[in-house]
């Protein structure tokens, strides 16, 4: 399909090509403006972007490529003394093509940005966040608003300079100058698809408003000479450049979707194109595709699939030199490799990542989350001065950029090792901070405010400091449930330590209440074959147990064991550590089946690849070992067990003393049930001497302890 413009009288300089060589040249980047055609200034901007290399930086359809010239129609023009349009739709992408060189006059290039975000979109954008009826709504959208405003001008400013830096003073060459209009373009495009899901706002796009907000694509790498010619270039092959364009498109629109929670909607468009990706010849388009669906398999729980795919991204982005996506790839890979208690795994792309974005001039975003991930590592390891470290310059990017959001989840990780280390007191305080410091930033009734509240309340609670701590519970609970409803996904954490105070007072009906309700939560979440359901199920029955309701546990056993085998790696650690707490729940209504699932989970734990966990998470799950096998009356089983958790307590740095007296006292039950006395004894007057010390949660325990020194001759 071909026009020629009003006024031109030379339409083709060659009238031997055809539509397709003149598309041809628009991909290999040939195709350029003629200098000397006097455009009126919008119509050259309509022209150029129809010449882009890049085929997601060119019109997305004829119509749309004809709307933006008869809109340029209805304004007042010069005369054209020679150009041409070529539009060939191609997998429903427009080109376009001239033979010549681009003009001097940059003012208009960059106004392609004025059609993704203008002050009629931002009024949409704040009415459909307003339209979700949350009390910070308009703020979140004003926050939002602001950076994706701010964010148009800085990519005007570029584009712009970009073509004087070219043809006005002539600083760099045209080749580079496509390949920096390419790389601006892909950016405005992600912005695009990113503009359309906001403007069609749900709950989780204003709560995540901050975030989007930080989020945005890096304009500055678009600069970055060295990087553009060391990419990979668009494919020359015309079903490759059509898959490429589908791809990214489609990459842009799902990540956004996934920013929503949207995950059906995402898996729609990644779906279709997967057996086209998996035989493509073109790195990038690879790297674009695995990536997106790592992120969609990531935020769905679809661990192993998560990997599988964010391996494929990375190596592909990497061979394409596209580092931004390697980066945030190896990011998500290193949290991956944190959460699986892989310290080594973690460590290693976290490390990756960093050196990514070193290569890159500099990459914000990947580095504060590299730097949280390695703070993490150490802190588990208990090299408390390197992680504070790390912490520490994590939060100082975060503060120098103003990314408030960022400041406070790097607190909030921060408490959370801290916690899951046993060191309760120095998590309380950085709860705290991120609470005030949420407060601050986002005001009262902000929900990451409740979940901030949820966070104290749960170290409070764990710290001994039990009235405040479950009166903060219940607080966050409210306030999340005001906003978003009895079937919250994130109520489920709150839930699940209330329901643990219930089962510390042995108010079993009312833990099952919740335990129920955390249940049909994660199954209208993440369906019933998820991995969260698998776990709240094998919570559930151990309530049931309690109750003495043998059936349903059974039931609920033979439930949690098929989807925690069907989503966790076999022979892991979490898988260990699932299969434990159903063999607790057993143990009344199936004894049978409960030695049979404690005696598969010592076998796990006696292979290197069960024992990968880190030291405080794999000591939880030896004293439910150890506590099982001492109720299922198998006191050989329990002391090896007890030898190996030893032995996992004395290699892991500053472990939490009351935890270890605790299992020291089950262990030298198990000893004292074997006729091995003497050590039993001596364990156990270790464990009262560490409970006096040290403290407890529950002072009952010291008391017990004490009885069963002086009931064994102590």
């Amino acid at each position: 399909i071909s026009a020629c413009l009003v006024g031109s009288e030379m339409c083709i300089r060659d009238s031997s090509k055809t539509v397709s060589a003149l598309a041809a040249a628009v991909i290999d980047g040939s195709a350029v403006f003629p200098r000397d055609a006097s455009v009126a200034r919008g119509l050259r901007t309509v022209i150029e972007r129809g010449l882009a290399r890049a085929p997601e930086a060119r019109y997305p359809s004829m119509d749309a490529l004809i709307e933006a010239l008869e809109r340029q129609r209805q304004r007042p023009k010069r005369i054209l003394t020679g150009a041409l349009v070529v539009a060939a739709a191609v997998g429903g992408a427009g080109a376009a093509w001239a033979a010549g060189e681009p003009g001097a006059n940059c003012s208009e290039v960059g106004s392609a940005a004025e059609e993704v975000w203008s002050p009629s979109r931002d009024a949409e954008m704040i009415a459909a966040f307003e339209n979700t009826g949350l009390p910070f709504a308009r703020a979140e959208g004003r926050r939002l608003g602001d950076a994706l405003q701010a964010y148009v001008a800085k990519w005007k400013g570029a584009r712009e300079q970009a073509c004087e830096a070219t043809y006005v003073l002539q600083q760099r060459s045209p080749e580079l100058h496509d390949l920096e209009v390419a790389c601006l373009d892909r950016s405005l495009a992600d912005v695009a698809a990113r503009v359309d899901v906001y403007i069609d706002a749900n709950n989780t796009i204003v709560e995540r408003a901050a975030r989007l907000a930080a989020a945005l694509p890096d304009i500055e790498q678009c600069s970055r000479a060295d990087k553009l010619m060391a990419q990979t270039p668009a494919p020359n092959d015309e079903a490759e450049a059509s898959l490429s364009t589908e791809v990214n498109a489609a990459a842009n629109r799902a990540n956004a979707l996934v920013s929503a929670d949207r995950f059906d909607a995402a898996r729609e468009l990644l779906t279709p194109l997967e057996p086209r990706v998996e035989t493509s010849a073109h790195a990038p388009t690879q790297a674009a595709w695995f990536a997106s669906s790592s992120i969609h398999y990531l935020s769905t729980g679809n661990v192993e699939q998560f990997r599988t795919q964010a391996r494929k991204a990375f190596h592909a982005a990497v061979a394409s030199g596209a580092d931004e996506i390697a980066g945030r790839v190896a990011t998500r890979l290193a949290g991956d490799a944190r959460i699986s208690e892989d310290g080594r795994a973690a460590r290693d792309w976290a490390s990756t990542a960093l050196s990514l974005a070193r290569r890159q001039g500099g990459n914000v975003a990947i580095e504060i989350r590299a730097l949280n991930v390695l703070a993490q590592v150490e802190v588990i390891d208990g090299n408390d001065a390197e992680g504070e470290a790390l912490f520490e310059r994590a939060l100082r990017i975060a503060s120098e950029q103003g990314l408030d959001a960022v400041y406070t989840t790097v607190l909030s990780d921060s408490a959370a090792v801290y916690f899951a280390r046993g060191d309760t007191e120095r998590a309380v305080s950085l709860y705290e901070r991120a609470r005030e410091r949420t407060i601050e930033d986002r005001g009262l009734e902000h929900s990451s405010v409740f979940h901030e509240t949820v966070n104290l309340g749960m170290a409070l609670y764990v710290s001994g400091q039990t009235e405040r701590g479950e009166a903060l519970l219940r607080e966050g609970v409210a306030g999340q449930e005001a906003l978003y409803g009895p079937k919250y996904f994130k109520l489920v954490y709150p839930l699940r330590v209330l329901a643990d105070a219930h089962v510390q007072r042995s108010e079993h009906d009312e833990a099952v209440a919740l335990k129920r309700r955390m249940l049909d939560i994660q199954a209208a979440t993440y369906g019933l074959d998820s991995s969260q359901v698998a776990s709240v199920r094998a919570s559930y029955a151990a309530s049931l147990a309690d109750l003495g309701r043998g059936d349903e546990v059974s039931k609920q056993v033979e439930l949690a064991s098929i989807g925690a085998r069907n989503t966790l790696e076999p022979g892991s650690w979490e898988l260990a550590h699932r299969l434990v707490v159903l063999a607790t729940a057993q143990v009344e209504a199936s004894p049978a089946q409960a030695r049979a699932l404690a005696i598969e989970v010592q076998e796990i734990l006696d292979t290197a690849k069960g024992s990968a966990g880190s030291p405080y998470n794999l000591a939880n799950t030896y004293w439910s070992l150890i506590l099982l096998f001492n109720a299922l009356e198998e006191p050989e089983r329990a002391v090896a067990t007890g030898a190996a958790v030893v032995l996992v307590m004395d290699n892991a740095p500053k472990f939490n003393q009351g935890q270890r007296a605790l299992i020291l006292m089950e262990y030298a039950r198990a000893l004292e049930k074997n006729d091995r006395l003497d050590e039993a004894m001596k364990l156990a007057r270790e464990a009262v001497t560490l409970l006096r010390e040290d403290g407890d949660l529950r002072p009952v325990n010291l008391q017990e302890a004490e009885a069963w020194v002086r009931e064994h001759g102590g």
